[in-house]
């Protein structure tokens, strides 16, 4: 018998299994893929191009302890920074906004742009910094609404944008507000508007959408832990986690998909495979969906009271990206930085192709309408400019993620 079963072996259901693992636990990873990973995975394709099938940049995980905790570095992983970490051309090629770790080189280009925007940049980046300090540090504990609430209050309370005490009204409409009137209120040029809007929307919701303006906001972070990919693709990763898991004594099963997390008198008993494989275990994790755990795998008539209709009724994210990976001779040359299709700081991190905000409404107004958005905005990646280990000796990758 295992003392506890992972279901799904992505980056989440990894961390989770090594942290156990590491503990003195016995632990099963049940992945029903032929690699671990999920949606942080690398695939090699074409030939020798090495493609990222789910997430590239990663961020967050560098405001956690997880690569230090886990030892990630001694498995392989090795982190590339993304520097500038966002390249905004804008659409006539006048210019250009670079968004470096380094505030004030990132200033600096803003002001080629709008002096007042730099030093209305400078402010966001303090106001939204000190409130994400707080709340990765929920992150780290558990979870309760109260505790974020408070957790973002902390220090923005009771100061005012300039300043002053009494900010406290002011500081929670910020927080509750949409982050496309965050943006259009705090900055005064279409570029850095368009920028951050495009950059918050990766999250999901339209920039109208009530309390979204963290969406905004945590990019001031960016500043502290900039973005990273892993050298030789982002599921190098989930292959370290993978390694230090098994270095501990962990077990993991591939082509190995749950049909259901079995339940016995109100006591989770193990878990069986489509194969009709039976594991035991004390405790079972799941890194699948909410829906899908509770659902399917566990069963509404195994759910107490109305939770199995609660749990139906969860919004859920519209599944509305589409990436189109390529292998290329060389890489893009913009008008705004032309470099002859040459590696060049403009390649290093996110290339946010968005005209202007209107635009960006529009690809949203047209999903609402329930069409595919007609002209949406895109951001290319291309990770074999900072990581040749990517694509071929003298080829590159190119990335195109948009929404729709």
């Amino acid at each position: 018998m295992y003392d506890v079963i992972v279901v799904g072996g992505g980056h989440n259901g990894l961390t989770c299994a090594c942290y156990l693992q590491k503990a003195g636990l016995r632990v099963l990873v049940l992945e029903r893929r032929p690699i671990v990973g999920g949606a942080v995975c690398t695939e090699t394709m074409f030939g020798g191009y090495r493609m990222d099938v789910g997430s590239s940049a990663h961020i967050m995980i560098h405001l956690t302890p997880v690569v230090r905790d886990l030892e990630l570095e001694r498995f392989g992983l090795e982190y590339i920074d993304m520097d500038p970490f966002a390249f905004f051309p804008l659409p006539d090629g006048s210019g250009a906004i670079e968004f470096w770790r380094d505030l004030d080189k990132t200033c600096a280009s803003i002001e080629k742009i709008s002096p007042r925007d730099a030093e209305a940049y400078r402010r966001f980046v303090e106001f939204w910094g000190a409130i994400n300090e707080g709340v990765f540090k929920v992150f780290l504990k558990p979870p309760t609404p109260g505790n974020l609430v408070s957790t973002m209050m902390t220090g923005q309370f009771s100061r005012a944008e300039d300043g002053s005490t009494g900010g406290s009204l002011d500081t929670l409409r910020k927080i509750f507000t949409s982050y496309g009137q965050l943006i259009t209120e705090w900055f005064e040029s279409d570029a850095m508007r368009t920028a951050l809007a495009w950059l918050a929307a990766q999250s999901g919701p339209p920039p109208d959408e009530i309390g979204t303006a963290d969406f905004a906001g945590w990019h001031a972070m960016l500043h502290r832990s900039g973005a990273k990919h892993p050298r030789g693709g982002s599921g190098m990763l989930t292959q370290a986690m993978q390694r230090c898991f098994e270095h501990y004594g962990g077990e993991v099963r591939l082509d190995a998909e749950v049909e259901r997390i079995v339940i016995e008198n109100g006591k989770v008993r193990g878990v069986r495979l489509g194969s009709g494989e039976f594991f035991a275990a004390r405790s079972v994790v799941s890194n699948a969906h909410v829906q899908t755990t509770l659902l399917k795998l566990i069963g509404a008539d195994q759910l107490p009271g109305d939770l199995a209709s609660r749990v139906g009724r969860i919004r859920v994210g519209n599944g509305f990206g589409m990436t189109i990976r390529c292998a290329a001779d060389t890489l893009p040359d913009y008008l705004a930085a032309p470099s002859g299709g040459q590696p060049h700081p403009s390649h290093h991190g996110l290339q946010l192709l968005c005209p202007s905000l209107d635009y960006l409404n529009r690809a949203y107004e047209d999903f609402r309408r329930g069409v595919p958005a007609q002209d949406p905005a895109v951001i290319a990646m291309t990770f074999s400019a900072i990581d040749p280990d990517v694509a071929p000796a003298g080829k590159h990758t190119l990335f195109l993620w948009a929404q729709y």
